[in-house]
């Protein structure tokens, strides 16, 4: 099966024909791609332990909101505040890598959205874009204040950027154009476009519904995301992977913590409009993008009129902030410098 791309912020059509036992047989025989370090200098293949949140984020907080509560990690903690929304049925530590890149030049904040990682709210199932953008601001306005809060006397204000991957993307857009973010001056968008989303949108359903639904362990989950060619890079699955699953203590099996079949409904919801969206937000605007093929129409005559930044990166699959960390790390530290984010 060829791989496409799925920009709406699910799991990439990967290679999962192999069933996964196959997976659990040649497990000791697979060739990983070659090891891409972080900041740490962590090589997943040789640590007999899987990498945890602290090795990349300096604190995490559970921060409750009229009885939902979101599970927020924290990376640096000067410079322009960063919020980062990580793509469906992924969580916050999709950023991990690149938070602990750039922490020397800005904070970065990155949260679990509701129905993923470590938040828990009241209505699990409820992704709809209104519900998802409320949530972001809420938990961006809270964080805000807060380390506005711990400023000394006199001290401005940071300013705020907003970065999203996928379905993060498409949130990130919706909440910088509420114009309810304080301090915001920078929108990011990672690979995704509202026309190429779209047009994904009617393999989906088979996509997601061929994808194992249980791991034996956390590690042979983190396998199957490297050999399936959902991640490319394995440190960054091997800290990822595991906070998207949960423990199922009736059959002691692993299982995907977000059910994706259960966003199907709100998918056509998260990208109609975007493009438009993008580029109405009041702040300086850059799209990162896994291949210059990607532009639709109005996306594509914006770029050409200079109304946002455009940054390729190569040699990654959709999940660019995880497969290539170092270029989406320094395209961060790089618009933060050129618009003069403080």
């Amino acid at each position: 099966m060829d791989r496409m791309p799925a920009p709406q912020g699910l799991p990439p059509k990967a290679n999962v024909s192999h069933h996964i036992e196959a997976i659990r047989e040649d497990e000791e025989e697979q060739e990983f791609p070659e090891y891409q370090g972080g900041s740490v200098g962590f090589d997943p293949r040789l640590a007999d332990k899987l990498p945890t949140w602290d090795m990349y984020f300096d604190s995490k907080e559970d921060v409750v909101i009229d009885g939902d509560s979101f599970r927020v990690y924290q990376a640096g903690s000067s410079g322009p505040v960063v919020f980062c929304l990580h793509g469906g049925g992924h969580s916050a530590l999709s950023w991990a890598i690149v938070a602990s890149l750039v922490k020397r030049h800005m904070t970065v904040v990155a949260y679990d959205c509701r129905g993923h990682g470590g938040s828990v709210c009241r209505q699990e199932e409820d992704f709809s874009a209104d519900v998802l953008v409320n949530d972001g601001v809420n938990v961006i306005t809270h964080v805000f204040e807060r380390l506005c809060k711990q400023l000394s006397e006199g001290a401005r204000k940071p300013d705020v950027a907003i970065v999203g991957h996928s379905m993060g993307g498409a949130i990130a857009a919706r909440i910088a154009a509420t114009g309810r973010i304080p301090n915001l001056k920078g929108l990011c968008v990672v690979d995704v476009v509202e026309g190429t989303a779209l047009e994904a949108l009617p393999h989906m359903h088979s996509v997601v519904s061929r994808l194992p639904t249980a791991f034996e362990n956390q590690r042979e989950a983190v396998t199957w995301a490297v050999k399936s060619g959902t991640l490319l890079n394995r440190e960054s699955a091997s800290v990822s992977v595991p906070s998207q699953l949960t423990h199922d203590t009736h059959t002691g099996l692993w299982r995907w913590r977000c059910d994706l079949m259960k966003t199907q409904p709100f998918w056509d919801g998260w990208f109609r409009g975007m493009s438009n969206i993008f580029l109405s937000a009041p702040c300086t605007k850059l799209l990162i993008l896994a291949g210059n093929d990607r532009l639709d129409k109005p996306l594509l005559i914006a770029q050409m009129q200079g109304r946002f930044q455009l940054t390729i990166v190569p040699h990654s699959g959709h999940v660019v902030e995880e497969d290539q960390p170092q270029h989406v790390a320094e395209s961060l530290i790089e618009f933060v410098r050129r618009y003069q984010l403080h």
